[in-house]
């Protein structure tokens, strides 16, 4: 509600809420925030793992396929690609 419009906030809050098991608000916000920020690399990684863990997979690859495509190094890379790998 501070930062509607942030997109790492919101993607901040969609971690927490995933770690919280609420996982389906944990979509809604990494949605908004991938939106707001398409080409955040961590931003859409995080979107993709929300996605994996509700069993949208194919959407999962999806984004992390586009993520990818970005060829933005980031912190996440090495644990995006396992994830790619089991989806």
């Amino acid at each position: 509600k501070l930062a509607p419009n942030d997109a790492n906030v919101l993607d901040t809050l969609g971690v927490i809420r995933l770690q919280r098991g609420e996982t389906q608000e944990a979509v809604d916000l990494h949605s908004r925030a991938a939106t707001l920020a398409p080409k955040s690399p961590t931003i859409g990684f995080n979107y993709a793992n929300a996605l994996a863990r509700v069993g949208r997979k194919e959407q999962a690859r999806q984004v992390l396929e586009a993520v990818m495509e970005l060829k933005v190094p980031f912190g996440e890379m090495a644990e995006a690609r396992r994830l790619l790998g089991s989806l």
